[in-house]
């Protein structure tokens, strides 16, 4: 039976082909006003369900969820009225690349590990 955390994990493409199809979600969600949220709150689901699986493989570290949740409250201060011109939203975005690298494994396995590079 294949266990579907090790075929996540293990596949460098797959991986790429769920964080591609979150961000796509996370896209659909700011440009279209009549999704009432479904189309973010799936894609949330998505890439915590990745998360998860590198967790539950014992691949990922803690922390970067943590970087993740820290750089999306930088890049939402930034848009809903503190206003550093840009500055909160490059920490935040830089925030968010490393908390994905960490949340993938890092060093650990770094073929799977370079794909949080290519965002």
């Amino acid at each position: 039976m294949i266990n579907l955390v090790d075929m996540v994990t293990h596949s460098a493409v797959l991986t790429s082909v769920v964080i591609v199809v979150a961000i796509v979600m996370f896209v659909i969600e700011a440009f279209s006003p009549h999704t009432f949220g479904m189309v973010g709150l799936l894609g949330v689901s998505v890439l915590g369900a990745l998360l998860y699986a590198y967790q539950a493989a014992g691949i990922g570290y803690w922390f970067g969820p943590l970087l993740i949740i820290i750089g999306v409250g930088f890049v939402l201060a930034e848009t809903m009225g503190v206003h550093f011109h840009g500055l909160l939203m490059m920490i935040g975005a830089i925030g968010i690349g490393f908390g994905i690298f960490y949340a993938l494994g890092a060093g650990a396995n770094a073929g799977i590990a370079s794909t949080a590079g290519i965002i």
